[in-house]
């Protein structure tokens, strides 16, 4: 590394003596920082650039990957040095902060993050990324479906603590939702509850027709409803997506989301009790929801479940699109009765602990339906013939694990699935063993596979579209292999 030197340069004038000749500067500022006053003066041999200090040197880099040596990894006024001293020392734009250990990093505190998309600077990366938590935005809410820090501009806040027609702002907070329902606009559009749980304000809350509502909440935010009601009302293509709140009725309300005419409903990382969603049309997607006693119909429009955990569960479907990916689904009777509908269910894993259930029927569906990757156990100990999965010839049924102990007639041909002792199944490429040797641990339900299981690299090699599986791991493993059978691909 080149040390710059400091030019003892003539004041011109004032001093009686003219500047260096060997001198460079580029900007009027630096030429009269150090006494040039006849007019810029650039360097003028090949490769060569002005520092600072007005010398012309032999150009090391323009940016810092430009500096391959781990000792001077910084790239300041063309040089590779050790570290930066202050932003202007990083000359990558990329790369345009110096951080307090003198590295050049994209970042180093959010204000310097100015998209919608990436408003968080990463403590460790010092690089701008999508928030992941509340604490991540200047706000204090994050929207993690995503990734915005929303504007306190945008928030309507609600508390147990708040007034009706109260300002809803921080310090003045509303009462109920419907309150703040009542105040959304194009601009200000996040319902943010705060302090515990709330109440709706009215049986029904209509949501109003911009671009979307946000309902979002803290650690403790619920909301809590009547037996029968429906809290909301999404129709004439309103949108509406609820974050991080719990919502609990009674049991076999029907409370959480009508869905009716045309509306976008994204349920995200909510907690449900007793309650369920009618979807008449439209589009609805559950991701990362703990459900229970969540009993839900589909007449048309698109379904889509994915990554959430749900304990008795249940789900009627009529018509429309119906997607089910890499959900963990234990009910008692009945988790899914579908017809009419286009069906996609993969990597899930269903269980249950009642041999008198049946399980799945899809018989019905629309061509082209797919039952692929799944894991089916039923854990009961008395088997007493219940149907596991009963489809038709419009439903391809490959590559699952099925354990439901049960001695019932199959319902569906399948190819390339593991049955336990009970069940044989029509269809190519099928096996039938002992159950505790698929599992890690069968009796104690961690139904990952074992390093012994015959379900390793037997599912349908032609099946390359389905490329993780129900925890995100790579499918299949390794790469170019057959994947694993059932919802789980070992490492």
């Amino acid at each position: 590394m080149r040390t710059i030197l400091v030019l003892i340069l003539g004041l011109g004038a004032a001093c009686g003596t003219k500047p260096n000749p060997e001198v460079c500067c580029t900007s009027v500022d630096q030429c009269a920082a150090i006494g040039v006053s006849d007019g810029l003066r650039p360097c003028g041999g090949a490769g060569q650039v002005c520092t600072p200090a007005g010398l012309c040197v032999a150009s090391e880099c323009d940016v810092n990957t430009d500096c391959t040596d781990a000792a001077s990894p910084i790239c300041i006024a063309h040089e590779c040095v050790a570290k930066c001293v202050i932003d202007a020392d990083c000359m990558d734009p990329a790369a345009a902060k110096c951080d307090s250990d003198g590295v050049c990093v994209a970042c180093v505190e959010n204000a310097q993050c100015t998209t919608d998309t990436a408003p968080t600077c990463d403590a460790t990366a010092h690089t701008c990324r999508a928030c992941a938590a509340d604490a991540d935005c200047d706000s204090g809410v994050c929207l993690e479906f995503s990734g915005e820090c929303a504007a306190t501009a945008r928030l309507i806040i609600v508390s147990p603590n708040g007034a009706s027609n109260g300002q809803c702002d921080a310090t003045h907070p509303c009462l109920t939702v419907a309150d703040a329902m009542a105040l959304v606009t194009g601009q200000r559009d996040v319902i943010r509850i705060v302090d515990g749980k709330v109440q709706t304000g009215m049986p029904t809350i209509g949501v109003p027709s911009v671009d979307q509502v946000v309902v979002d909440g803290d650690a403790s935010a619920a909301i809590g409803a009547g037996s029968g009601s429906a809290v909301f009302k999404v129709e004439q293509g309103a949108t509406l997506t609820l974050e991080e709140v719990a919502i609990s009725g009674v049991l076999n309300a029907r409370i959480t989301v009508i869905d009716n005419l045309g509306g976008v409903v994204l349920l995200n990382r909510c907690a449900f009790a007793h309650a369920g969603f009618v979807q008449a049309i439209g589009t609805l997607t559950l991701t990362s929801n703990v459900l229970s006693d969540f009993s839900s119909s589909q007449a048309d429009g698109v379904l889509v479940l994915r990554s959430n955990q749900a304990t008795g569960f249940g789900l009627t479907v009529s018509g429309g699109t119906v997607n089910l990916i890499g959900n963990r689904l234990a009910g008692g009777s009945g988790i899914m009765r579908a017809s009419g509908a286009r069906l996609s269910l993969e990597n899930n894993l269903i269980t249950s602990a009642d041999s008198f259930a049946d399980a799945l029927d899809l018989r019905g569906a629309a061509a082209g339906s797919k039952f692929r990757f799944n894991t089916m156990i039923n854990t009961s100990g008395v088997d007493n013939g219940a149907s596991y999965l009963s489809c038709d010839s419009s439903t391809a049924v490959a590559s699952n694990i099925i354990a439901w102990n049960t001695s019932g007639s199959p319902q569906c041909v399948s190819t390339f699935s593991l049955y336990d002792a009970f069940v044989t199944n029509a269809g190519s490429g099928n096996q039938t063993g002992d159950v505790n040797t698929f599992f890690v641990d069968y009796l104690h339900q961690d139904y990952r596979l074992s390093p012994a299981s015959p379900a390793l690299a037997h599912g349908d090699p032609t099946a390359t579209d389905v490329t993780t599986d129900i925890d995100g791991n790579a499918r299949p493993n390794p790469a170019g292999s057959a994947p694993d059978v059932g919802a789980f691909e070992a490492p």
